[in-house]
């Protein structure tokens, strides 16, 4: 409650034991028959889904230092998503070998790719 001069709470103890409840507990429903992906399969593939929704976060981010910039044509909207998709696909090797390495990369060189008309 809260009113001049005063504020008060109180915590729902019961919704909260039952939220808690449902800590870990996953309801996924797939469109694929059980006999091609099976029940674990479908669970894997919603927990890599976080890992993927990180790698598009980061290619706008700081990670990348990439700068949006807008296309009107279709084979360069391809190319800059193309871009998008090796530079995560590099950001994740890069994690890879760091975990074999069991020490951090902390630097990756700069690279410069154009097209043969000079793009």
């Amino acid at each position: 409650m809260i009113r001049e001069g005063h504020f008060a709470f109180a915590r729902r103890e019961a919704e909260i034991r039952a939220e808690a409840a449902l800590d870990g507990i996953y309801v996924l429903r797939a469109n694929v028959p059980e006999e091609h992906l099976r029940a674990a399969e479908v669970v894997c593939a919603y927990k890599r889904l976080s890992r993927v929704e990180d790698a598009f976060r980061s290619l706008k981010s700081v990670d990348l230092e990439l700068r949006p910039i807008y296309h009107r044509l279709e084979e360069r909207v391809r190319a800059h998503a193309f871009g998008h998709v090796l530079s995560s696909e590099l950001l994740c090797c890069q994690g890879h070998l760091a975990r074999r390495l069991q020490r951090p990369v902390d630097h990756v060189g700069q690279v410069t790719l154009e097209t043969p008309d000079g793009l």
